[in-house]
């Protein structure tokens, strides 16, 4: 199980702070560095998993992007998951875990 800090990234791109987590400079410290991505899963269509219930796929719909941050933008993110980059949706994002 991976140890991080975990961060939520607002939907609000050009909001460079937010009172629930770290500021858009302070994440983009973590460029070059493994972070696991948690989609919205309302956002993928999936039914909502209980508080507490195992994540990582939801009926063969991934659920999370592990791989290395690899640019941070106003409105997305880019993660490298060994095979390919993956552009990612700010309104799409969960939560952003640094991996440790």
């Amino acid at each position: 199980m991976a140890v991080g800090l975990a961060v939520f990234l607002p939907a609000c791109g050009n909001n460079p702070s937010s009172k629930s987590g770290l500021n858009s400079t302070e994440v983009a410290e973590w460029v070059g560095k493994q972070v696991r991505v948690e989609l919205r899963r309302d956002a993928l269509g999936t039914v909502p998993l209980p508080a507490g219930a195992a994540a990582g796929g939801t009926n063969r719909t991934a659920t999370a992007i592990v791989g290395t941050l690899r640019r941070l933008h106003s409105i997305s993110l880019v993660v490298e998951d060994g095979r390919r980059e993956i552009w990612v949706p700010r309104e799409v994002i969960l939560l952003v875990e640094l991996e440790r």
